[in-house]
């Protein structure tokens, strides 16, 4: 995909009026963002209804995945908050997360969310 830079989105904006967000639009994913993007796919095409946190609606099928899903644990003054990758629906109901890391990425610190 093209990068555009930010002189000629710049220019567009004075010219035309608040379109930077339609501009970047064309910006290259991260490896972890294609990836993303293929996984999701691959359960839209298993029926999975994807949503991000913002707009969920955990009823929209019999299996839902919220995606960037906020988190917090602890208790008290240890409260830590965080995100899940991927909280999983079925029917309502949350029933397990993934947690996507690069390979030999440990997952030590994400084991306590």
């Amino acid at each position: 995909m093209p990068v555009r830079s930010l002189s000629s989105a710049s220019r567009r904006l004075d010219a035309a009026g608040p379109t930077l967000e339609a501009e970047f639009a064309t910006v290259p994913l991260t490896p972890e963002q294609r990836v993303g993007k293929r996984v999701d796919g691959q359960r839209d095409a298993c029926g999975w209804k994807i949503h991000d946190f913002a707009s969920v609606e955990i009823y929209a099928g019999r299996g839902v995945e919220v995606r960037e899903y906020p988190l917090k644990c602890g208790v008290g003054a240890d409260i830590k908050s965080g995100f899940a990758a991927n909280l999983l629906y079925a029917e309502g109901c949350a029933i397990g997360v993934i947690e996507a890391k690069p390979a030999r990425h440990t997952l030590q610190g994400v084991l306590t969310r």
